[in-house]
């Protein structure tokens, strides 16, 4: 997972990954990614906000029927 957030989706709490190394860096900030099953972002939320989670949940209901509809 931390491989897929630094290098697939560039989301680091770092501006300046190089040098860095990812088995001894944790990676966290206040954002949250919503990730569907084909590895795409479907959004981004500041998980401070309580707009942006009331967002994200929204969010996730829209993708899990998106789901239910291409199985």
């Amino acid at each position: 997972m931390d491989d897929m957030a630094r290098y697939s989706y560039l989301i680091s709490a770092e501006d300046d990954t190089a040098g860095i190394s990812i088995d001894k860096d944790f990676i966290h900030d206040k954002h949250y990614a919503l990730v569907d099953g084909y590895g795409r972002i479907r959004g981004f939320y500041d998980g401070l906000d309580p707009a942006s989670i009331n967002k994200l949940i929204g969010d996730i209901n829209l993708l899990l029927k998106e789901d239910t509809l291409n199985p």
